[in-house]
């Protein structure tokens, strides 16, 4: 089953930044934005740490609504990319991934994949990291949002700067079509081959 590619684009997200099912909130300089299938990449944004090395999600992808209605995404592997264009002097650490699955309200409803890959910054180049989701079934309007947290070395004031010009990637899904019971038959109860979206 093909995947899906979700482009990181410079519209903001439909639900801001906030815990969600990440076990830390978002941090004051958090920054959301909108992945999309076939999305326009964005350009360079800041984020910081809030003179504090505590945990703290400061920036977030989400899909966009309609994307996924009455789909089931399978499990498989996840990745995701951030363009690093400056390191703040090598001061963050991704020490947390959490991909949430939101109802159409906006809240977390469960996780689809978490990873706590403790990768330090310390380069200008494209970080790609990867992660194990479990299968999920989508209603209409209802989304994932990636929560990317970061801790720093230091308590004084440091900035990462990067671009939205990369991408997310997920397994792909399928919906199921149901049986039609022949002329006299009993009701189907089971479906058919999946369509492949």
């Amino acid at each position: 089953m093909a995947g899906f590619t979700w482009n990181e684009t410079d519209t903001s997200s439909t639900n801001p930044a906030g815990t969600y099912c990440a076990p830390n909130g978002n941090g004051a300089a958090a920054l959301a934005f909108q992945c999309k299938q076939g999305g326009t990449a964005g350009g360079s944004h800041t984020t910081n740490n809030g003179s504090t090395t505590v945990k703290q999600g400061l920036i977030y992808y989400q899909s966009n609504p309609g994307a996924l209605d009455n789909l089931v995404l399978a499990a498989g592997t996840w990745q995701v990319q951030i363009d690093v264009t400056s390191t703040g002097s090598n001061s963050f650490t991704l020490a947390e991934i959490d991909i949430c699955h939101l109802n159409a309200s906006g809240t977390s409803v469960g996780v689809i994949a978490s990873s706590t890959p403790g990768t330090n910054i310390n380069a200008v180049q494209t970080f790609t990291f990867s992660l194990t989701g479990v299968q999920t079934t989508f209603g209409i309007n209802e989304t994932f949002m990636v929560c990317l947290l970061f801790t720093c070395n230091t308590a004084s004031l440091r900035s990462l700067t990067f671009k939205n010009d990369v991408t997310i990637t997920s397994p792909g899904a399928q919906v199921a079509t149901p049986v039609v019971a022949p002329y006299g038959g009993a009701p189907a109860s089971t479906y058919g081959q999946p369509v492949i979206q």
